[in-house]
């Protein structure tokens, strides 16, 4: 048997993941760069599991989430589901199984980290849901998939109340008793506050690349600055500068 035919043997025997047809499993591990460079294998790569696991984790989380929401408007479902099928989120799926391991990927990706690369342990981890969908149904999917949703969600809440342990919601206090958040609360915080310093870390990078700015700042004040101060204070220059010049324009105008 050749070494990849082995490898994902192992990796269905690892993960528990009994296959009628194998052929579907292989299939779902296998990149478009590793048949590039084995043109003669009769199979094609993972792109087309790829789109039909995609549509089985939608349908299936849009399930659990108006199950175990039931106060969550459409909206916040919306929100919910979205997060948890994002690139970071199916990546980390991936990561947990040590789908990159066991990926027939071409020597070249593999050179340049493509078993890590979130990108593909995404697209991989969707294309395993659609060959398991096909292969054993919503059922198998469901087991496979829900117990790391479960445990993303149960982080995530905890990370929330780190986060923020005083917050209550609007109506927390009802005779003299507090209530806590609502999950999808929590939730929603926890990726406010996340996609926040996402921001800030890019603030951040823009400041510290920008060229430095001539500016009548002392320098005392400049070396006590944060690097989002600085920043908003070359802004507030540049914005200064940018009226005196329009004004001197306009006076030298009147002055004709």
């Amino acid at each position: 048997m050749p070494d990849y035919e082995l490898s994902v043997a192992e990796f269905a025997q690892r993960r528990s993941l009994d296959f009628k047809d194998l052929a579907l499993l292989r299939t779902a591990l296998t990149h478009r760069s590793f048949l590039n460079e084995h043109p003669d294998l009769p199979w094609e790569d993972n792109e087309r599991l790829e789109f039909l696991g995609d549509a089985v984790l939608d349908f299936l989380l849009a399930g659990y989430l108006y199950r175990h929401f039931p106060e969550a408007t459409e909206g916040d479902m919306t929100g919910l589901r979205a997060v948890l099928v994002r690139r970071p989120t199916l990546a980390g799926f991936a990561r947990q199984m040590l789908l990159g391991q066991f990926l027939l990927m071409g020597h070249g990706e593999v050179e340049t980290g493509g078993r890590q690369s979130s990108r593909t342990l995404c697209a991989t981890f969707e294309a395993v849901v659609g060959a398991l969908y096909l292969d054993q149904g919503l059922e198998a999917v469901e087991k496979l998939v829900m117990p790391l949703v479960e445990r993303t969600l149960v982080e995530a809440r905890v990370e929330a109340e780190d986060v923020a342990p005083e917050a209550e919601t609007l109506d927390d206090r009802r005779d003299g008793a507090m209530f806590p958040m609502a999950p999808e609360d929590k939730l929603r915080e926890v990726l406010q506050y996340q996609e926040d310093q996402r921001r800030q870390a890019a603030r951040e990078r823009m400041a510290r690349a920008a060229p430095a700015e001539p500016t009548s700042e002392p320098a005392g004040a400049r070396s006590t600055r944060s690097p989002r101060a600085r920043n908003r204070w070359v802004v507030a220059q540049q914005l200064l500068h940018s009226i005196i010049g329009t004004r001197g324009v306009a006076h030298r105008h009147a002055a004709r």
